[in-house]
Protein backbone atom coordinates (compact mmCIF):
# COMPACT_ATOMS: atom_id res chain seq x y z
CA UNK A 1 0.00 0.00 0.00
CA UNK A 2 0.66 3.21 -0.53
CA UNK A 3 1.19 6.27 1.64
CA UNK A 4 1.43 9.68 1.21
CA UNK A 5 2.09 13.08 4.19
CA UNK A 6 0.30 16.39 3.33
CA UNK A 7 2.53 19.18 2.81
CA UNK A 8 2.28 22.62 3.47
CA UNK A 9 -0.09 23.84 1.14
CA UNK A 10 -2.15 20.44 0.74
CA UNK A 11 0.19 19.04 -1.73
CA UNK A 12 -0.05 14.95 -0.84
CA UNK A 13 3.79 13.57 -1.54
CA UNK A 14 4.93 9.61 -0.71
CA UNK A 15 6.16 9.23 3.07
CA UNK A 16 8.12 6.33 4.23
CA UNK A 17 8.55 5.27 7.72
CA UNK A 18 5.05 5.18 8.64
CA UNK A 19 4.38 3.72 12.44
CA UNK A 20 3.02 0.58 12.47
CA UNK A 21 -0.14 1.04 14.13
CA UNK A 22 -0.89 3.56 11.67
CA UNK A 23 -0.06 1.05 8.55
CA UNK A 24 -2.35 -1.23 10.43
CA UNK A 25 -4.99 0.58 10.67
CA UNK A 26 -5.45 1.24 7.77
CA UNK A 27 -5.10 -2.06 6.26
CA UNK A 28 -8.21 -3.07 8.61
CA UNK A 29 -9.98 -0.11 7.52
CA UNK A 30 -9.87 -1.01 3.69
CA UNK A 31 -10.38 -5.06 4.63
CA UNK A 32 -14.02 -3.32 5.82
CA UNK A 33 -13.74 -1.92 2.62
CA UNK A 34 -13.55 -5.37 0.52
CA UNK A 35 -15.84 -6.87 3.05
CA UNK A 36 -18.44 -3.96 2.78
CA UNK A 37 -18.21 -4.62 -1.50
CA UNK A 38 -18.55 -8.57 -1.18
CA UNK A 39 -21.88 -8.42 0.70
CA UNK A 40 -23.48 -4.73 -0.01
CA UNK A 41 -25.54 -3.65 -3.35
CA UNK A 42 -22.51 -0.92 -3.66
CA UNK A 43 -19.20 -0.46 -3.34
CA UNK A 44 -17.82 1.33 -0.18
CA UNK A 45 -16.20 4.31 -2.61
CA UNK A 46 -13.32 5.15 0.10
CA UNK A 47 -10.25 5.69 -2.47
CA UNK A 48 -7.78 6.57 0.34
CA UNK A 49 -7.74 6.41 4.41
CA UNK A 50 -6.45 9.51 6.61
CA UNK A 51 -4.94 8.48 9.84
CA UNK A 52 -4.43 11.67 12.00
CA UNK A 53 -0.31 11.55 13.83
CA UNK A 54 1.91 14.10 15.77
CA UNK A 55 3.90 15.92 13.03
CA UNK A 56 1.17 15.19 9.94
CA UNK A 57 -1.11 13.49 8.80
CA UNK A 58 -0.51 10.23 6.49
CA UNK A 59 -2.82 9.05 3.76
CA UNK A 60 -2.94 5.42 2.20
CA UNK A 61 -4.23 4.18 -1.28
CA UNK A 62 -7.31 1.56 -0.74
CA UNK A 63 -8.40 -0.90 -2.97
CA UNK A 64 -11.08 0.96 -4.41
CA UNK A 65 -8.45 3.77 -4.96
CA UNK A 66 -6.20 1.15 -6.92
CA UNK A 67 -8.93 -0.06 -9.14
CA UNK A 68 -9.72 3.95 -9.76
CA UNK A 69 -6.04 4.55 -11.05
CA UNK A 70 -5.99 1.86 -13.38
CA UNK A 71 -9.15 2.92 -14.43
CA UNK A 72 -7.89 6.34 -14.71
CA UNK A 73 -4.53 5.05 -16.35
CA UNK A 74 -6.16 2.82 -18.84
CA UNK A 75 -2.82 0.98 -19.17
CA UNK A 76 -2.67 -1.12 -16.50
CA UNK A 77 -3.56 -5.28 -16.89
CA UNK A 78 -3.95 -7.41 -13.93
CA UNK A 79 -2.38 -11.44 -15.17
CA UNK A 80 -4.56 -13.74 -14.61
CA UNK A 81 -1.64 -16.13 -13.53
CA UNK A 82 -2.61 -15.49 -9.49
CA UNK A 83 -0.88 -17.41 -7.11
CA UNK A 84 -1.95 -18.10 -3.56
CA UNK A 85 -0.05 -19.89 -0.79
CA UNK A 86 -3.24 -21.30 1.78
CA UNK A 87 -0.48 -23.79 3.64
CA UNK A 88 3.06 -22.81 4.52
CA UNK A 89 1.60 -20.18 6.82
CA UNK A 90 -1.16 -22.11 9.87
CA UNK A 91 -2.65 -18.48 10.37
CA UNK A 92 -2.24 -16.18 6.99
CA UNK A 93 -3.40 -16.59 3.30
CA UNK A 94 -0.89 -14.94 1.12
CA UNK A 95 -1.46 -14.04 -2.66
CA UNK A 96 1.03 -12.53 -5.18
CA UNK A 97 -0.95 -10.64 -8.42
CA UNK A 98 1.36 -9.90 -11.25
CA UNK A 99 0.14 -6.14 -13.07
CA UNK A 100 1.67 -4.93 -16.45
CA UNK A 101 2.26 -1.72 -17.15
CA UNK A 102 1.59 -1.36 -21.07
CA UNK A 103 3.44 1.48 -22.29
CA UNK A 104 6.99 0.46 -20.96
CA UNK A 105 5.90 -3.33 -20.89
CA UNK A 106 6.63 -2.94 -16.94
CA UNK A 107 5.43 -6.22 -15.30
CA UNK A 108 5.66 -6.37 -11.39
CA UNK A 109 4.26 -8.43 -8.09
CA UNK A 110 1.80 -7.13 -5.43
CA UNK A 111 1.95 -9.60 -2.45
CA UNK A 112 -1.06 -9.78 -0.37
CA UNK A 113 -1.24 -11.14 3.06
CA UNK A 114 -4.42 -11.92 5.20
CA UNK A 115 -5.47 -13.58 8.42
CA UNK A 116 -7.42 -16.74 7.96
CA UNK A 117 -9.15 -16.14 11.31
CA UNK A 118 -10.75 -12.39 12.69
CA UNK A 119 -7.97 -10.37 14.67
CA UNK A 120 -8.62 -9.36 18.42
CA UNK A 121 -7.67 -4.96 18.67
CA UNK A 122 -3.79 -6.26 19.59
CA UNK A 123 -3.97 -8.08 16.07
CA UNK A 124 -3.92 -11.35 17.33
CA UNK A 125 -5.89 -14.48 15.82
CA UNK A 126 -8.75 -15.36 17.34
CA UNK A 127 -10.53 -18.87 16.54
CA UNK A 128 -13.26 -17.71 14.65
CA UNK A 129 -13.02 -18.38 10.78
CA UNK A 130 -12.68 -15.37 8.80
CA UNK A 131 -14.58 -16.67 5.67
CA UNK A 132 -13.65 -13.37 3.33
CA UNK A 133 -9.79 -14.13 3.91
CA UNK A 134 -9.49 -15.39 0.80
CA UNK A 135 -10.69 -12.53 -1.48
CA UNK A 136 -9.19 -10.53 0.92
CA UNK A 137 -5.31 -11.54 0.31
CA UNK A 138 -5.94 -11.45 -3.47
CA UNK A 139 -8.24 -8.06 -3.72
CA UNK A 140 -4.68 -6.62 -1.66
CA UNK A 141 -2.24 -8.11 -4.29
CA UNK A 142 -3.98 -6.93 -6.94
CA UNK A 143 -4.42 -3.36 -5.36
CA UNK A 144 -0.35 -3.64 -4.27
CA UNK A 145 0.53 -5.05 -7.68
CA UNK A 146 -1.71 -1.54 -9.62
CA UNK A 147 0.25 0.81 -7.13
CA UNK A 148 3.35 -1.17 -8.07
CA UNK A 149 3.48 -0.81 -11.81
CA UNK A 150 1.49 2.80 -11.72
CA UNK A 151 3.84 5.75 -12.59
CA UNK A 152 4.54 7.52 -8.73
CA UNK A 153 4.21 10.92 -10.35
CA UNK A 154 1.05 10.45 -12.16
CA UNK A 155 -0.41 8.56 -9.09
CA UNK A 156 0.75 11.64 -6.54
CA UNK A 157 -1.81 13.91 -9.39
CA UNK A 158 -4.56 11.45 -9.06
CA UNK A 159 -4.54 11.04 -5.32
CA UNK A 160 -4.37 14.73 -5.06
CA UNK A 161 -7.78 15.10 -7.32
CA UNK A 162 -9.32 12.05 -4.81
CA UNK A 163 -8.29 14.45 -1.86
CA UNK A 164 -10.68 17.32 -3.77
CA UNK A 165 -13.34 14.74 -4.22
CA UNK A 166 -13.55 14.04 -0.76
CA UNK A 167 -13.41 10.61 -1.45
CA UNK A 168 -11.35 10.01 1.77
CA UNK A 169 -12.43 8.07 5.04
CA UNK A 170 -10.95 9.28 8.08
CA UNK A 171 -9.89 6.66 10.73
CA UNK A 172 -10.17 7.87 14.62
CA UNK A 173 -6.38 7.46 15.95
CA UNK A 174 -7.43 5.09 18.63
CA UNK A 175 -8.26 3.12 15.61
CA UNK A 176 -5.64 0.08 15.28
CA UNK A 177 -3.88 0.92 18.42
CA UNK A 178 -1.59 -2.05 19.57
CA UNK A 179 -2.41 -3.38 22.85
CA UNK A 180 0.12 -2.14 25.78
CA UNK A 181 2.71 -4.27 27.47
CA UNK A 182 0.84 -3.97 31.25
CA UNK A 183 -3.19 -3.52 30.07
CA UNK A 184 -5.41 -2.28 32.66
CA UNK A 185 -8.11 -4.28 34.26
CA UNK A 186 -10.61 -4.36 32.55
CA UNK A 187 -13.39 -1.93 34.02
CA UNK A 188 -17.27 -4.15 34.18
CA UNK A 189 -19.87 -2.31 32.13
CA UNK A 190 -23.61 -1.81 32.70
CA UNK A 191 -25.59 -4.25 30.37
CA UNK A 192 -26.27 -2.33 27.54
CA UNK A 193 -24.10 0.21 27.88
CA UNK A 194 -21.81 1.10 24.84
CA UNK A 195 -18.11 1.14 25.06
CA UNK A 196 -15.76 3.96 24.37
CA UNK A 197 -12.06 4.27 22.36
CA UNK A 198 -10.98 1.07 20.61
CA UNK A 199 -14.47 -0.86 21.64
CA UNK A 200 -16.46 1.51 20.21
CA UNK A 201 -14.76 0.93 17.17
CA UNK A 202 -15.69 -2.79 16.96
CA UNK A 203 -19.24 -2.14 18.05
CA UNK A 204 -19.33 0.82 15.16
CA UNK A 205 -18.44 -1.86 12.49
CA UNK A 206 -20.96 -4.16 14.40
CA UNK A 207 -23.62 -1.73 13.68
CA UNK A 208 -22.64 -1.22 10.12
CA UNK A 209 -22.84 -4.92 9.58
CA UNK A 210 -26.49 -5.27 11.11
CA UNK A 211 -27.19 -1.69 8.70
CA UNK A 212 -26.17 -3.88 5.81
CA UNK A 213 -27.46 -7.43 6.95
CA UNK A 214 -30.68 -5.81 7.43
CA UNK A 215 -31.09 -4.50 4.05
CA UNK A 216 -31.24 -7.81 2.77
CA UNK A 217 -34.32 -8.31 4.38
CA UNK A 218 -35.85 -6.02 1.75
CA UNK A 219 -36.97 -4.15 4.69
CA UNK A 220 -36.06 -0.27 5.44
CA UNK A 221 -34.07 1.56 8.52
CA UNK A 222 -37.22 2.99 9.70
CA UNK A 223 -38.96 -0.71 9.65
CA UNK A 224 -35.57 -1.75 11.26
CA UNK A 225 -36.00 0.72 13.86
CA UNK A 226 -39.41 -0.06 15.08
CA UNK A 227 -38.23 -3.74 14.95
CA UNK A 228 -35.37 -3.25 17.33
CA UNK A 229 -37.60 -0.83 19.63
CA UNK A 230 -39.90 -3.71 19.94
CA UNK A 231 -37.08 -6.27 20.52
CA UNK A 232 -35.04 -4.27 22.60
CA UNK A 233 -36.88 -1.30 23.61
CA UNK A 234 -34.48 1.03 22.24
CA UNK A 235 -34.47 3.91 19.78
CA UNK A 236 -30.90 3.44 18.92
CA UNK A 237 -28.63 0.62 18.04
CA UNK A 238 -25.43 2.72 20.12
CA UNK A 239 -27.49 1.55 23.66
CA UNK A 240 -26.63 -1.85 22.88
CA UNK A 241 -23.68 -3.61 24.07
CA UNK A 242 -21.22 -6.14 21.65
CA UNK A 243 -23.00 -9.03 23.06
CA UNK A 244 -26.67 -7.52 22.14
CA UNK A 245 -25.17 -6.31 18.83
CA UNK A 246 -24.19 -9.97 17.88
CA UNK A 247 -27.59 -11.47 19.18
CA UNK A 248 -28.84 -8.85 16.75
CA UNK A 249 -27.18 -9.89 13.97
CA UNK A 250 -27.97 -13.51 14.03
CA UNK A 251 -31.67 -12.71 14.53
CA UNK A 252 -31.17 -10.04 11.27
CA UNK A 253 -29.69 -12.64 9.59
CA UNK A 254 -32.59 -15.47 10.16
CA UNK A 255 -34.99 -12.60 8.99
CA UNK A 256 -33.42 -12.55 5.49
CA UNK A 257 -35.41 -14.72 3.01
CA UNK A 258 -33.81 -17.83 1.56
CA UNK A 259 -33.33 -18.25 -1.86
CA UNK A 260 -35.92 -21.15 -1.68
CA UNK A 261 -38.21 -19.07 -0.16
CA UNK A 262 -38.11 -16.32 -3.24
CA UNK A 263 -38.87 -18.90 -5.46
CA UNK A 264 -34.98 -19.53 -6.84
CA UNK A 265 -33.96 -23.50 -7.51
CA UNK A 266 -30.39 -22.47 -5.81
CA UNK A 267 -28.01 -19.52 -4.78
CA UNK A 268 -26.35 -19.60 -7.58
CA UNK A 269 -29.31 -19.19 -9.82
CA UNK A 270 -30.06 -15.91 -7.42
CA UNK A 271 -26.46 -14.57 -7.84
CA UNK A 272 -26.53 -15.26 -11.55
CA UNK A 273 -29.61 -13.10 -11.76
CA UNK A 274 -28.74 -10.81 -9.60
CA UNK A 275 -25.33 -9.96 -11.60
CA UNK A 276 -27.21 -10.01 -14.73
CA UNK A 277 -29.89 -7.50 -13.45
CA UNK A 278 -26.89 -5.37 -12.45
CA UNK A 279 -24.39 -5.98 -15.60
CA UNK A 280 -27.84 -5.12 -17.28
CA UNK A 281 -28.87 -1.87 -15.98
CA UNK A 282 -25.02 -0.37 -16.80
CA UNK A 283 -25.84 -1.51 -20.39
CA UNK A 284 -29.45 0.91 -20.31
CA UNK A 285 -27.44 4.05 -18.85
CA UNK A 286 -27.37 2.96 -15.20
CA UNK A 287 -23.90 3.55 -15.21
CA UNK A 288 -22.56 4.39 -11.77
CA UNK A 289 -23.56 3.40 -8.36
CA UNK A 290 -25.27 6.49 -7.90
CA UNK A 291 -27.82 6.23 -11.23
CA UNK A 292 -28.37 2.20 -9.60
CA UNK A 293 -29.23 3.39 -6.49
CA UNK A 294 -31.76 5.96 -8.11
CA UNK A 295 -33.20 2.88 -10.20
CA UNK A 296 -33.57 1.14 -6.88
CA UNK A 297 -35.08 4.03 -4.77
CA UNK A 298 -37.81 4.97 -7.43
CA UNK A 299 -38.38 1.13 -7.89
CA UNK A 300 -39.15 1.19 -3.73
CA UNK A 301 -36.42 -1.84 -3.75
CA UNK A 302 -34.12 -1.74 -0.36
CA UNK A 303 -31.84 -4.55 -1.63
CA UNK A 304 -32.01 -7.30 -4.72
CA UNK A 305 -31.39 -10.34 -2.18
CA UNK A 306 -34.60 -9.83 -0.74
CA UNK A 307 -36.33 -9.77 -4.75
CA UNK A 308 -38.88 -12.87 -5.48
CA UNK A 309 -37.34 -14.67 -8.81
CA UNK A 310 -40.47 -13.88 -10.46
CA UNK A 311 -40.27 -9.74 -9.66
CA UNK A 312 -36.48 -10.03 -10.68
CA UNK A 313 -37.70 -11.34 -13.87
CA UNK A 314 -39.90 -8.62 -14.40
CA UNK A 315 -37.31 -6.22 -13.55
CA UNK A 316 -34.71 -7.69 -16.42
CA UNK A 317 -37.50 -7.56 -18.89
CA UNK A 318 -38.02 -4.20 -18.11
CA UNK A 319 -34.13 -2.51 -18.21
CA UNK A 320 -33.70 -5.27 -21.73
CA UNK A 321 -36.35 -3.04 -22.96
CA UNK A 322 -34.67 0.15 -22.05
CA UNK A 323 -31.38 -1.01 -23.29
CA UNK A 324 -32.74 -1.98 -26.51
CA UNK A 325 -34.10 1.45 -26.79
CA UNK A 326 -31.25 3.01 -26.26
CA UNK A 327 -29.40 1.01 -28.35
CA UNK A 328 -31.71 1.66 -30.99
CA UNK A 329 -31.29 5.81 -30.60
CA UNK A 330 -27.48 5.85 -30.08
CA UNK A 331 -27.88 3.76 -33.93
CA UNK A 332 -29.36 6.24 -35.45
CA UNK A 333 -27.32 8.83 -37.22
CA UNK A 334 -26.99 12.63 -36.36
CA UNK A 335 -28.97 15.39 -38.51
CA UNK A 336 -26.08 16.98 -40.54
Amino acid sequence: MGFYKEEQGGKLVPTSGVPQEVALAIERADEETIIQNLTGEFGAENFMYHYPIKGGDVFGIGVDGAKEIARLLGNIEVLPDIKVDKDSDPDYIYAMVRARNAVNNVTLVGVGRQCKYYLTEGNIPTDRINEYAFVIAVTKGQRNAILSVAPQETIAKIIQSFKEMKKIKKIPPAYGKPTPTKPKAPVAAKPGAPATGADEEKLKNLRKLIAVEWQKTGKTADDRKEWQKTEYGVESMSELGEEQLNEMLTKVKALQPSFSDLGFSSETEQKQMRHDFFKLLAEAGYDTDEKKREYLREKSIVHTAALSRDNLVKLIQEVSKQKGVLEEAESIPEES
